[in-house]
């Protein structure tokens, strides 16, 4: 008997390392979320007057989401001497705003801590949402004109986080695009619940942080 005891501790045991191993690039950290961005930027002059309209992906103009997560987009630009125009006839920059939410299922590992999860095993399945999130900057000037350096700049961000809500995870996001918009290249930051914007190396991250 004690053998088939031992067995089953050494199967849990190997069952709790697949799963911290598993989780260990959730890309969700305490009270705020981590995330990639690709930014790219022309360096070219252009005014800061702004509209927010909807790029390619699942945003729609009329979208109470997209009204909310627009509106988390303006208040970061309002920081960097963005200024919000009446409509797209006052303006000097239109924002693509464009994003997709995917729902993906897995097995978290503090449940196994809440004493419930073996006569409970549908509890075990949680949620985490995948966003991916493209804003396009156009200066409207040389899109009339047609100038093919119209994009002065883009980013594309890739984060996780255990909410779909675009409401909730654009401050976050719009942090994060406001300190990268003037940039080019690839990073991977932190961005925590005061939206202060750290960046990290994946491989370290993922190993001391699930």
């Amino acid at each position: 008997m004690r053998s088939g005891d031992e067995t089953m501790k050494r199967s849990i045991l190997f069952f709790f390392i697949f799963l911290s191993a598993t989780l260990s690039a959730c890309g969700v950290i305490d009270g705020g979320y981590t995330m990639h961005l690709d930014a790219y930027t022309e360096h070219l002059t252009y005014g800061k007057n702004y509209v927010v309209l909807p790029g390619v992906m699942d945003a729609k103009a009329s979208d109470p989401k997209f009204i909310a997560a627009a509106a988390g987009l303006d208040q970061a630009l309002a920081g960097k001497g963005y200024v919000k125009a009446p409509d797209i006839d006052h303006a000097d920059l239109a924002l693509y705003l464009g994003y997709r939410v995917v729902e993906e299922s897995h097995v978290p590992f503090d449940t196994f801590h809440k004493g419930s999860v073996w006569s409970h095993p549908g509890q075990m399945l949680s949620m985490d949402y995948s966003r991916d999130v493209v804003i396009e900057a156009v200066d409207l000037a040389r899109l009339k004109a047609g100038d093919p350096k119209n994009v002065v700049w883009k980013i594309h961000v890739v984060s996780k986080a255990p909410t779909g809500d675009m409401a909730k995870a654009m401050p976050y996001i719009a942090a994060a695009v406001a300190k990268y918009m003037d940039t080019s290249g690839e990073v991977y930051v932190e961005v925590d619940d005061s939206f202060n914007v750290k960046p990290f190396k994946p491989t370290d991250h993922h190993h001391n942080k699930p």
